[in-house]
């Protein structure tokens, strides 16, 4: 790849692995540093070396959005486009929302620890969910990923955090950082519990919204149906620090 700077030609190298990464990235709003050295499994320098690297392709984009100087990198149009996906409305939410950086940051936590216990499965974030549901119903096919929900006299497409795709299913992630509206929790529970897309649901949730997750399936889905020995929605707590993963 090369890219022109200031009259000047400069060459970029872009390798097998730059691109899995990118590919990975573009499920995910954003990743920090630490999270490409796990993802790529190299020492620090190397994975700020690569991102450099895409960052001067402009394949990649980088902010500081805390006062910490975390870095948080993102697949830019350009480096969609390298993929050969061609960036659609839904590729604007690209970027970290200060509102949302620990949800969405844990939730690249959460799914590197699954790409690590289950490397056969195909993961993908609500990003690319979007990119293939679109497609889908433009060739006048149902999607593949969205749920419908009932929503204020009428059913709306929603999407998981995050689903798993191997061994002939589908598994529905979500990671809750904070407690939500009841009936909207509900509603979208009742959307994966009833739906014959969706093999299995796991929630991954906070101390603040772990109780309300709990009441809510206990009190609202008693009849729970089984998959595989366990019930088809699991709530477990997640504890950034007990989870020996800080990015």
């Amino acid at each position: 790849m090369f890219k022109r700077s200031v009259g000047r030609l400069v060459v970029v190298a872009v390798m097998d692995r730059d691109r899995e990464l990118l590919g990975f990235m573009s499920q995910w709003r954003f990743m920090v540093l630490s999270q490409v050295q796990r993802f790529l499994g190299s020492s620090y320098q190397v994975a700020a070396r690569r991102l450099r690297a895409l960052v001067a392709a402009e394949l990649v984009r980088v902010s500081v959005p805390l006062g910490d100087q975390r870095k948080a990198y993102w697949v830019s149009y350009e480096g969609l486009r390298f993929l050969g996906v061609e960036p659609e409305r839904s590729s604007r939410g690209a970027g970290p929302m200060l509102g949302q950086f620990d949800h969405d940051r844990i939730l690249v936590d959460l799914a590197l620890s699954f790409r690590e216990r289950s490397p056969q499965y195909s993961i993908y974030g609500e990003a690319g969910m979007r990119r293939v549901d679109t497609m889908r119903l433009a060739e006048g096919e149902e999607p593949e990923f969205a749920l419908s929900r009932w929503r204020f006299g009428k059913f709306v497409r929603v999407y998981p955090d995050m689903v798993a795709v191997g061994g002939g299913g589908r598994f529905y992630i979500e990671y809750e950082h904070t407690k939500k509206d009841r009936q909207r929790m509900h509603s979208l529970m009742g959307a994966m519990l009833n739906s014959d897309k969706v093999s299995a649901v796991k929630y991954y949730a906070s101390h603040r919204a772990y109780p309300q997750l709990q009441r809510i399936c206990s009190e609202s889905f008693p009849d729970m149906p089984m998959v595989g020995g366990k019930p088809k929605i699991q709530v477990e707590l997640y504890d950034e620090l007990e989870s020996g993963v800080v990015s």
